[in-house]
C-alpha cells in the first residue's frame, strides 16, 4: 500500500528511496506492475478521438531518446513517437512507431480519429491524403510559423511532447525498451489525474478490477 500511494502521487524511484527502507529492485519491480494495470485500464477503455464533433484533434510525430554521437554505443537509442489528443478533453493516445510513412501512420488514425474529424497537423507528407480518407485536414506550417492565418496550430500535442519528455527526465534516465510503458503511464496519469499527476484513488479502483480480472483468469485455468 506504501508503495501503491507513491507510485499514486507520481514520486519517483529515487524519490521513494528516501522516504521507505524498501529496497531498489523491490521498488522497481513493484512499479513495472503498476505500469501494467494502467496499460491495461487503458486497454479496457478506448476512446474514439473526434466522437464529439466540436472538439479537434491533433496529431504529430515526436524522437524520444538520444542520438548517438558519432556513431557510439550499441544498440536503438531513440524512438519515434506518433501522438494524437483531443482538444477540450483530457484524451490523447501515444503509440511507438517504426516509420513516420503513410502506410505507418494513416491505420493508426483511421482506427482512433472519428470519420469527419477535424484533424489538425504539420505539413508532413505521410498526412497529404487526409482529406481524401473522410477527415476535414488544415496544416500549418512550421519551416514559416507556429500559427497559420486561419489559426490552425498544434499547440497542444505540441505541449504533450513537452510533459511526456520532462515526465522521463525527471526520472533520471529510462532503457529504450521501458519507453513504451513510461508513455502508457503518462497517458493514464494525463487522462484520469489531477494535472500534478496525482491518481491515486482511481489507480485503487483499477488495482482492484486488475486483481479480480486476474484470479477469474486463475480459476478457469485451474
Amino acid at each position: 500500500m506504501e508503495l501503491v500511494y507513491y507510485f499514486g502521487i507520481d514520486l519517483q524511484i529515487y524519490e521513494v528511496e528516501k522516504l521507505s527502507d524498501i529496497s531498489h529492485v523491490s521498488v522497481i519491480e513493484w512499479f513495472d506492475q503498476f505500469r501494467i494495470v494502467c496499460k491495461e485500464s487503458l486497454t479496457n477503455d478506448p476512446v474514439l478521438l473526434g466522437s464529439n464533433s466540436e472538439h479537434l484533434i491533433e496529431i504529430d510525430e515526436s524522437l524520444f531518446g538520444k542520438k548517438r554521437k558519432y556513431h557510439r554505443g550499441t544498440g536503438k537509442q531513440d524512438t519515434w513517437v506518433f501522438g494524437m489528443v483531443e482538444k477540450g478533453s483530457r484524451k490523447v493516445i501515444l503509440q511507438i512507431v517504426e516509420k513516420r510513412d503513410r502506410k505507418t501512420l494513416l491505420p493508426i488514425i483511421q482506427e482512433n480519429v472519428a470519420e469527419g474529424a477535424h484533424i489538425n497537423s504539420d505539413c508532413w507528407a505521410a498526412y497529404n491524403t487526409l482529406e481524401k480518407e473522410g477527415f476535414v485536414h488544415k496544416t500549418v506550417n512550421h519551416s514559416k510559423e507556429f500559427k497559420a492565418q486561419d489559426g490552425t496550430c498544434t499547440n497542444e500535442i505540441e505541449g504533450i511532447w513537452g510533459l511526456a519528455k520532462l515526465k522521463i527526465k525527471s526520472m533520471k534516465g529510462v532503457r529504450h525498451e521501458r519507453i513504451g510503458d513510461i508513455l502508457n503511464e503518462f497517458c493514464y496519469r494525463y487522462r484520469y489525474g489531477f494535472s500534478n499527476g496525482d491518481v491515486f484513488h482511481k489507480f485503487l479502483k483499477d488495482i482492484a478490477i486488475f486483481n479480480e480480472k486476474k484470479m477469474k483468469r486463475k480459476m478457469k485455468m485451474n
